[in-house]
């Protein structure tokens, strides 16, 4: 179905198959012959591009009916003369109707409402129809075209995202909720887009729109980038209401309406190149690689005991090391400590002097020695 609208030149084309019945015979020469026929239609709703005017596209579910707010399609049968010979309503979901009883003759014209609140906002017909004996009448193409009084552009009531977010996370959705009922094919990559506000890359994605909530939809390809990314959305005035109205409201000099938002800091794992390390009571030093699943992900070391120093560097991003040395030791019994780094423990040991073993050589006895 291709809707226009009278000043914006935009069409909703409605192709109705327009089969007419003759149930008796006739052969009168006259505008009415004898006897009466029976009208059926079945509506197609398809699109068309005017000039200078882009397509009007319709959903996967072929409902024009709820995109366009079309509650009931009026249908009226006139003769030659002008005279109502059959009026009817329909749904518009039912997308068909029939007539009987149309006495059989030429020159009969099928007129075509869509109402909306109430309203005839859309109207077409199909005029020159001939209810031939025994045969079908195409009744060809109408054009619907829209007669409302909507010259209000729409706006954009919420998004999400928005731009207190600070911790979106990687596999969100980002969407835009109007303030009225869209044009669906106005809606798309070109016109509802994202991207790396860091080095403006583009982010692949899909745009859908749905249009019981009247809200639009960018599901990205691939999960956003961890780490406290900025994100920006755009929405720009290509993107129009059923009666083609562009958006409004935008907050940018090109009249696009923009946002931000900022993702969620990775999950993050990291690994120590060992669990622990023994000393003597002399003391020493020592070095712990850090190694981080992303490159951005944050680490601190801390320590639990005096005897225990850190090198200068205690915190980092990414990969990493951390240098320490340990005092020497002349208490009686071993002892041990621990240096934490972004939650892996290393423990570091200390033997004391008395705990060293000392080698004694039997003087009755020199080829047998003694551990201590």
């Amino acid at each position: 179905m291709v809707l226009k609208r009278k000043r914006l030149s935009w069409f909703l084309r409605l192709c109705i198959g327009l089969s007419l019945l003759i149930l008796c015979s006739c052969d009168s020469q006259s505008n009415h012959a004898d006897g009466t026929g029976s009208v059926s239609f079945n509506l197609e709703w398809k699109s068309t591009v005017t000039d200078n005017t882009p397509e009007i596209g319709m959903m996967a579910s072929g409902d024009v009916c709820t995109d366009y707010l079309i509650s009931t399609i009026n249908a009226t049968v006139y003769d030659l003369g002008g005279t109502s010979v059959a009026t009817k309503s329909f749904n518009c979901s039912d997308h068909s109707g029939s007539f009987t009883l149309i006495p059989a003759g030429s020159g009969y014209r099928l007129v075509i409402k869509g109402m909306v609140s109430g309203n005839a906002d859309w109207t077409g017909e199909a005029t020159g129809l001939t209810i031939t004996n025994g045969k079908t009448k195409n009744a060809g193409t109408i054009t619907m075209t829209y007669g409302g009084s909507d010259a209000t552009s729409p706006t954009v009531s919420s998004v999400s995202p928005d731009a207190s977010v600070t911790a979106a996370p990687l596999d969100t959705t980002i969407t835009a909720t109007f303030n009225e009922a869209m044009n669906e094919s106005t809606i798309s990559t070109a016109t509802f887009t994202l991207e790396k506000t860091g080095d403006s890359s583009s982010v692949a994605g899909q745009v859908s729109y749905d249009s019981a909530s009247m809200t639009a939809t960018l599901t990205p390809d691939a999960d956003l980038e961890p780490g406290g990314i900025k994100y920006l959305a755009t929405l720009t005035t290509d993107i129009q209401d059923i009666a083609g109205n562009p958006l409004a409201g935008g907050n940018n000099t090109d009249g696009s309406y923009t946002w931000t938002f900022i993702t969620e800091t990775a999950s993050c794992t990291y690994t120590l190149s060992s669990a622990s390390k023994t000393f003597t009571d002399a003391g020493g030093s020592g070095t712990i690689t850090i190694t981080t699943s992303s490159t951005t992900c944050s680490w601190t070391a801390e320590k639990t005991d005096d005897w225990i120093t850190l090198g200068s560097i205690t915190s980092g991003t990414g990969d990493g090391s951390v240098d320490y040395t340990v005092a020497a030791y002349t208490g009686t019994d071993p002892r041990s400590g621990n240096i934490t780094i972004a939650g892996e423990t290393f423990v570091v040991k200390q033997n004391s002097p008395s705990s060293m073993p000392v080698m004694v050589w039997d003087e009755h006895n020199w080829d047998e020695v003694i551990w201590q």
